[in-house]
């Protein structure tokens, strides 16, 4: 299965993109919102895993689901920013993981959300 990873921080994707790749998963790892949504409309991924600033990773999830990407989505939160109930006008097939988060963690997360949605979706 596809996976986009959109991390900014390098050594972090890098980490997150070789222990998801261990399982099997196809990464691909991008740094930006900008990288993020040139990947999102090219591509179709079974699982969408970002870690942006609030305000830029909640403008990236609303414009995907806008632009009918309906795929699940892991957004990682900084316990110190508060944003977890803004995500909710994001769509029902998101969640989200609390940094810091061991590997273990992320793998099960992980599968759970593919194993309950399938293949990708994208609204025609």
């Amino acid at each position: 299965m596809r996976l986009l990873l959109v991390e900014p921080h390098a050594l972090l994707a890098k980490a997150l993109k070789w222990g998801l790749e261990e399982e099997g998963f196809a990464v691909e790892a991008v740094g930006t919102r900008e990288g993020a949504d040139g990947w999102v409309r090219e591509g179709h991924y079974g699982l969408i895993l970002v870690d942006l600033p609030a305000d830029a990773g909640l403008d990236a999830l609303r414009r995907w689901r806008d632009d009918g990407v309906r795929g699940p989505v892991l957004v990682f939160l900084n316990p110190r920013r508060e944003v977890g109930r803004r995500l909710e006008p994001c769509g029902e097939s998101f969640t989200t993981l609390t940094k810091p988060f061991g590997l273990d963690d992320l793998l099960t997360r992980v599968r759970t959300l593919v194993a309950g949605h399938g293949q990708p979706q994208r609204e025609a």
